[in-house]
Parts: C-alpha cells; structure tokens; sequence
C-alpha cells in the first residue's frame, strides 16, 4: 500500500488516505489496520459508529496527518457507499478590497464576534430538496421515477 510513500513525503508530508478500504473497523479484531495506518503517521479521523454502506457495514475511511480536519458520510440514493466529505475547520479571515487601489487585504475577524455554528454531522432533507427524477414515498424514502421493480 505504501511502496512509493518516502518518495511521496519528500514532496509533501501533509497526506490524506481516503477510500474503501474494504476492511470493517468495527470489528475489534480489525483495528490492526488502525495500528498499521498509525506507523505512516495517519490518524483515523471518521467515527467508528456509523456506517458507510446500505449494508450497515464500515468500509470506507479517511485517514490523515492534518490538523483541524473533519469527515462524515453524506447519503447515498445511487451508490451502495455513501461519500466521504472531508473538510478543514479554521478560522477564517476577512477579505477587503480597494477597487481604485486594485489592492486586497486579509483582516481576521474579531474572535469575540466569531460564532461557531458547527453542524457537520448534520444533514437536513425534505421534500423540496429531493432530486428530479425522484418521488418521496414518505418522509425519509425516495425512490427513482424511472426504476420498475
């Protein structure tokens, strides 16, 4: 899995492992994976908790050595894997620009007005937000229009 990862640090040391794996963590016996991944230096970053296919099992994972960085599962309707979102948390700054001066400056926010609304595992769908293509058959199923069974 790793033959190339020294030539691979030489050239950024910042790296990101993300896919299906195809080895269920949340069986206890397969955290030697885990361990594995932790001798690269990278850091399981996704819950155990949670599952990552409609088959309820836990496959796909991201793993990582940058600080700051969240990822869940969005739902899927076409794939038996749900994606991985993958995001940084930081601060962000402010931007000001001078048209006349064709100049940009980067003010941070005042830390005291900053709110932090943190809602990554959150996922809100309703009704309008459901895809073309799609019928609601209830509040939490969709099925596709074009799919006879």
């Amino acid at each position: 899995m790793f033959q190339y990862y020294p030539e691979v640090l030489a050239i950024c040391e910042n790296i990101i492992v993300v896919g299906d794996i195809n080895i269920d963590l949340k069986i206890e016996t397969n955290h030697k994976f885990i361990k594995y991944m932790e001798s690269f230096r990278r850091t399981l970053i996704n819950k155990l908790s949670k599952s990552s296919t409609h088959a309820k099992t836990q496959i796909d994972y991201c793993f990582n050595n940058v600080n700051d960085l969240k990822s869940d599962y969005f739902e899927s309707l076409t794939s038996f894997h749900k994606p991985i979102w993958i995001r940084k948390h930081e601060i962000v700054t402010q931007f000001l620009v001078d048209e006349n001066e064709h100049s940009r400056t980067d003010t941070p926010f005042n830390l005291e007005d900053l709110r932090i609304d943190d809602q990554f595992n959150m996922m809100e769908i309703d009704e309008e937000s459901s895809f073309e293509g799609h019928e609601m058959i209830d509040g939490n199923e969709q099925i596709h229009k074009g799919y006879a069974f």
